[in-house]
């Protein structure tokens, strides 16, 4: 993952000059939330807005069981309001930020609350997220200017195996072996937090050293484990991913028979046949030449149809 993490930073950075932290999925998590009808949302999309990091110093992503939502309702009421120059704000914040109220059985949505639908259990009222673009909307919208959008990410770490040794495994450029990822467009969705939230009082609150929390050490918010390290600012996407490896079997000695690839791994993405359920696309090889020592091996998606994938995250961190 490391060699994708370090050209994906250096794509953002021509982007932007964002702030926000980058981490890569582990696995890659195919996204193909639904846009929210009126008043309700997917689980998946709330739990990827709510969750809060569960490390903000790893390159790579994980979600902890702490709720961004509920540990902010928790931040607010420790804020003394007497001496907090934004009162009214607090005040308004902290109205907004009640107990869960309960549902009008026939009534419209509370506002800036949604039901979650969730698989495995009843649905919830929880507090709005939207997104600046969903899954289908996106790939329409990029598709219109393929291939502008296209990304390609170069690695020096990668996987290459053979059915017929199941434990051969090529890494390293220094070794005549040069992975890539690519993509057929990608772009940043933001995870945007509804009016029940203030980042001026979280601002204000983390750069006052603790001035307006009374008898509670600001390290009790604001630190690694505290209730407001941060949270998810957005989602880095990619369409239809695809894998390459170029051998250099002057270096390697080595030139593999298509039948005899048994997948190919990068940026947290496998690629294998699609007999093999296991794996994270299923997906066919092409071998082209590309010098009298150099061989390329491409994946070639055994579906046709376009398939977003999240492959990082961006965090905001509060400490």
């Amino acid at each position: 993952m490391k060699g994708i993490y370090n050209s994906l930073k250096k794509e953002l950075a021509k982007k932007s000059k964002s702030s926000e932290i980058l981490q890569t999925m582990t696995a890659p998590v195919v996204w193909d939330w639904p846009i929210p009808t009126t008043g309700t949302t997917g689980e998946n999309s709330f739990n990827f807005s709510d969750r809060i990091p569960s490390n903000f110093t790893s390159e790579t992503y994980s979600q902890s069981s702490n709720s961004f939502s509920r540990n902010y309702a928790s931040y607010l009421n420790l804020i003394n309001a007497s001496k907090f120059p934004l009162s009214s704000e607090l005040s308004t914040q902290r109205d907004l930020n009640n107990p869960q109220p309960p549902l009008p059985p026939n009534g419209p949505m509370p506002p800036f609350w949604t039901m979650v639908s969730k698989v495995s259990s009843t649905n919830d009222l929880e507090r709005a997220y939207t997104l600046s673009n969903y899954p289908f909307q996106w790939i329409n919208s990029v598709k219109s200017s393929l291939p502008n959008q296209a990304l390609t990410l170069l690695s020096e770490s990668g996987n290459l195996t053979s059915k017929s040794f199941k434990n051969i495994s090529l890494t390293g450029e220094s070794n005549g072996v040069q992975f890539g990822f690519k993509a057929d467009a990608w772009g940043t969705i933001f995870i945007n937090v509804e009016n029940w939230y203030s980042s001026a009082i979280v601002t204000m609150t983390q750069q006052a050293k603790g001035l307006f929390i009374d008898g509670v050490n600001r390290r009790t918010v604001f630190s690694p484990n505290g209730l407001l390290p941060g949270r998810v600012g957005s989602l880095i996407v990619a369409l239809n991913p695809t894998a390459t490896v170029q051998v250099d079997i002057s270096k390697l000695a080595t030139e593999f028979d298509i039948a005899d690839i048994g997948s190919i791994s990068v940026g947290g993405f496998e690629f294998g046949d699609s007999s093999d359920n296991g794996l994270n696309i299923a997906a066919s090889f092409s071998k082209k030449k590309i010098s009298d020592s150099l061989i390329e091996y491409s994946t070639v998606p055994s579906s046709t149809s376009d398939i977003a994938y999240i492959i990082a995250v961006q965090l905001e961190k509060f400490y």
